[in-house]
This record gives structure tokens, sequence and C-alpha cells, in this order.
């Protein structure tokens, strides 16, 4: 009986292992699975997706880099992730190198989706899969309709002149220009098409000024001044950005989210206000959402979030914290460059770079903790889609399944079968414990480390 004893001992150790990591560590984010014509089941590299990322109710689209072969030379193309599925289809690869630029702006047509690329390039993403390049000349792209871009024509000259440019060679419209003065920085940020034709808004910032001007042209009209807002020069473009704040432009200026309301900037309050532009989530009324990264790099102190407030996303304590508040989530594969979009049903998802995702309730809660058998056979699922980023799960899989199962769960059966033998074959219970013993201290180390993460 001392054999057997000293297998319980043994037993109830695992088991006290088991019990402190589900305890003390969070709860692993939720895997993807890739699918669709480019994810084919040998390719262990999982792709890293970057950028802003494009909302459509619970799917989002993001630029990503990934290979067709393992260790291969990194490729781009977006993927389209249903996370109410979590499910990613990976069927609009834009070739071999590279992806040039994050995703810009978009918009939707009936024979698929337009984006543009901060690299100059407007793409048609096929329903069916694939990806057709409509123009790779785009430069200063200021808004993007179903059959046309926008751009500033004089990227290199000092006046502003946006022009919209027919797909398919129709004849370009010109839209009003801006005259800019000597020394001043002017820009076309935002456009957008109504019934009575095109609106554009301008900013102008003359040298040393401690203003910028907001500037808005009607159709037919020439840019006037609508809001003139501050601009706090003791803090750097960096630490100044309104990373993913919602904007939204009228005749009346430009205006955040909060809440459930639009309020407009308040000249005396909102000196980020230079930086805001490149750093915004786009909005629309009838389309698509875009969404600017969430995090910073390695989830900085200063890091924040798009609801009319701010929110701060760091590390704390190993853990992921909102507003110093931990998420109960694994945060090793929701790292920087991770989103957070509306879910359709309320609360948001929050999105990492690989794909790997959590689900938050409206106060940012998350909602879909595992449980102890989930997290249990998450060990295992590992071994699927983390082989080729960490050698412990890349060699000798079979064999350290079958050891962290016969781990946790061979000695029960193991003492009911001796037990049962025990008139018969007496030996075979102590010979059994003993073994058993000796193969889980064997596996000891593995052990510990495939449930560093439980």
């Amino acid at each position: 009986m001392r054999l057997v004893v000293i297998a319980l001992i043994v037993y109830f150790a695992v088991w006290a292992r088991v019990g402190f990591q589900a305890v003390t560590q969070p709860s692993p984010a939720q895997p993807m699975r890739f699918v669709g014509e480019h994810a084919t089941p040998d390719d262990g590299r999982m792709p890293h997706c970057h950028g802003p990322a494009l909302a459509v109710g619970d799917a989002v689209w993001r630029t990503c880099e990934y290979s067709l072969q393992h260790q291969g030379a990194p490729g781009g193309g977006f993927i389209r992730f249903d996370l109410a599925k979590a499910e990613a289809r990976m069927d609009w690869r834009l070739g071999d190198q590279t992806l040039h630029g994050d995703l810009q702006t978009a918009a939707w047509a009936e024979d698929g989706l337009r984006v543009a690329l901060r690299g100059g390039s407007v793409l048609r993403l096929k329903p069916e899969g694939g990806a057709e390049v409509l123009t790779e000349e785009a430069k200063g792209v200021i808004a993007l309709v179903p059959d046309a871009v926008v751009v500033d024509a004089n990227p290199r000259v000092r006046d502003v002149a946006p022009e919209v440019r027919p797909f398919g060679g129709g004849e370009v419209i010109a839209l009003p220009p801006l005259e800019c003065p000597v020394s001043s920085v002017c820009q076309a940020q935002r456009a957008e098409r109504g019934a009575d034709g095109w609106t554009v808004w301008y900013s102008r910032e003359a040298p040393g000024a401690t203003t910028l001007e907001l500037l808005r042209a009607g159709p037919g009209e020439t840019p006037t001044v609508v809001q003139t807002l501050p601009i706090d020069r003791a803090t750097s473009p960096l630490g100044a950005k309104l990373d993913g704040r919602l904007l939204a432009f009228d005749e009346r200026g430009i205006a955040v989210r909060q809440g459930d309301a639009w309020a407009y900037l308040r000249p005396s309050a909102d000196g980020e206000v230079r930086w805001a532009f490149d750093q915004t989530a786009i909005v629309g009324a009838a389309g698509p959402s875009l969404f600017a990264p969430a995090f910073e790099i390695d989830f900085g102190p200063v890091v924040r979030w798009m609801d009319g407030g701010w929110r701060r996303f760091a590390r704390l304590d190993g853990r992921l914290a909102v507003d110093g508040t931990p998420l109960d989530a694994d945060a090793r594969w929701l790292g920087p460059s991770s989103v957070l979009a509306p879910a359709t049903d309320g609360g948001f998802w929050l999105l990492g770079a690989f794909g790997t995702h959590i689900r938050l309730d409206a106060g940012l809660v998350r909602t879909d903790t595992l449980s102890l058998p989930a997290r249990l056979w998450r060990v295992v699922e590992r071994f699927g889609f983390l082989r080729s980023y960490n050698d412990l799960y890349l060699y000798g899989a079979p064999v350290k399944i079958a050891g962290y199962l016969l781990t946790l769960f061979g000695l029960p059966p193991l003492l009911l079968l001796g037990f049962a033998l025990r008139r018969r074959r007496p030996r075979v219970l102590p010979v059994g414990a003993a073994l058993w013993s000796l193969t889980v201290v064997g596996f000891g180390w593995w052990f510990w480390q495939l449930t560093r993460h439980l």
C-alpha cells in the first residue's frame, strides 16, 4: 500500500499544480480557426495582422502578413475574422511580397469591398476571393466610394487640390481647392458625397500658430473656416495622438463621440486635435467602421479607446488591465496591434494580432472565460496552432500529449483495475502505482511547462 500512497501523493500534487495555475493565471484567449484558399493544413505560421481594422457586424477585416509555406518569405493579404464563429477566411492574398500599407479607408459595393491602402493602392476584394487592383496611384486619399477615389492632386504642392477620380478611366471631377499661405501647413482631411455633390473638410495651420483652422467647402462652395481648435505645442506628436477617438464632420466642424451622443471639440480644452486626423476611426452612418489599433507598442502606459473617454490598457502584474482593472485574459497573444471592435449584441471583441480574441461586455468585463475542463483541453489544442512558434509544441507532440493526459487522468482507472484484480493478482496494484509514479515524475518537467499558461 505504500506505493499506492506515494502515487496518490503525486496525483494530488499534480492537481494542486492545476488548481494553483487555474486560480492565479488569467483565462486563455480564444484561438481562431483559419480557413479558405490559403489556409493550407501544413502551414503552421499564423498570420500577423496590423494597422486599422474594418468592422462589419461581428466580422473584422485586417491587413495581415503570412506565408503559404512554413518559414517562407512573408506575404500579405486581407483576412476576414468572423469572431462569432471564431473562424478566419484567408481568401484575399495579395502576393508573396510583404503587404504595402495598412488599411486606410473602405467602401462597400455589390461586386466586392473597396479598400484603400496607405501605400497608394486601391483594391477590390472579390466576394469569391482574390483581389483586383483598381489603381496603384492613389496618394493622399481622403475618401473612397464604390465607383471612385478622392485624392489630393497636389501632394507636393502647397495648395490643396482635391479631385474625384472614377475607376475605369471616367471624367475626373475637381473639387474646391484650398489656397495655402507660404510656410503654412494645409491638408484635405475628409470628403463626403451627398445628394447635391461633394463636401470637403480641410485643416490649415500657420507657422507658429497656437490654433488650427478647420475649413469646410460644400458642393460648389469655397472653403470657409467653421471651427478654430487649439494646438498643444508642449506635447509631442506621439503623446498627443487621439488614438482611435471617433470623429464626425458636418457644417459646424468636428465632433467626438461621447457615449451615445456627439459633442463638438471645445476650443479651450482639446489641445491635441492637431494629431487627430491620421489616428481616428471613421464611422459611416450606413457603412463600415474603420478602427485604429487599440494598443500602442507592448501595452504602453497610455493606450486609448474610442468611446469619448480615455481607456488605458497596460500590463499589470503580468495581466492585461483596463483602467487599472485586470482582465481575466492571457495577454501574450493580445499584444501590440490588437483592436477593440463592437459586437452586434453589445459589448466588444478584443482581437489580437494573431487572431486570438476575447469577448467583453459593455463594461469591458470578459464574458467568455474558459471552464477548467476547457482550459485543460486547450493545452492539447495548442499543439495545433502554436507548433511553429514554440519548440515545446513542435517536437514530440504525440509523446507529450500522451504524457500530459496520463499524468492528469491515468491513476484513477489504474487504481480501479488494481483493486478489481487484487485477489487474483495482488501485485498489479502496487506495481501499476509505482510505474505510474515513475512515469509522471519523469514527465514532470514537461508537465510543468505545458501548464505554465493553463
